[in-house]
């Protein structure tokens, strides 16, 4: 049958198929217990352990992500309003007004003022001087009208005002 000798052939080939694979089984879980043995402590730990560290690395970064998303951007005063005048009539007078904090108290400021009349068709560039904050109120003087609105300048620092 077989001529090689006996002594050379490895224990699992000695062994029928049902064998092998308790043998393959038996080693598995002497593994284990040595595992178990060196850190004191059973495999499923140890893996939910590593999915909890695993987890907690994951999320920290989505949580900062999501944090500097959600901040929104600084808001930058305006330094400078234009003025555009698409209406046929010439524009008189041009105010923008910083209110108070507390009208009894603490009077209005006007941050920028329009020096001349601005001509139907014209622009102009107002400087602001002073100015704190997003909101004012802005008020024009035509030859034919005059009215006042509240504006965000930081938004759109330029103002077309037409019929």
């Amino acid at each position: 049958m077989c001529d090689a000798p006996q002594s050379t052939l490895s224990p699992a080939a000695a062994h029928p198929p049902a064998l092998r694979v308790s043998t393959a089984r038996l080693a598995i879980a002497e593994g284990r217990s040595k595992l178990q043995k060196m850190k004191g402590s059973n495999p499923l730990s140890l893996r939910l352990a590593a999915a909890g560290l695993l987890a907690l690395c994951c999320a920290q970064p989505a949580d900062a992500a999501r944090r500097a998303r959600a901040a929104p951007p600084p808001v930058k005063p305006a330094e400078a309003v234009n003025l555009e005048n698409k209406r046929r009539v010439s524009l008189l007078s041009f105010e923008v007004v910083m209110p108070g904090k507390d009208k009894d108290k603490d009077p209005e400021t006007v941050v920028g003022k329009l020096e001349k009349p601005l001509p139907s068709g014209e622009k102009a560039n107002l400087p602001l001087t002073g100015a704190k904050g997003c909101l004012f109120e802005a008020r024009w003087k035509f030859e034919d009208v005059s009215d006042f609105g509240a504006v965000d300048l930081c938004n759109d620092a330029h103002i077309v005002l037409v019929d």
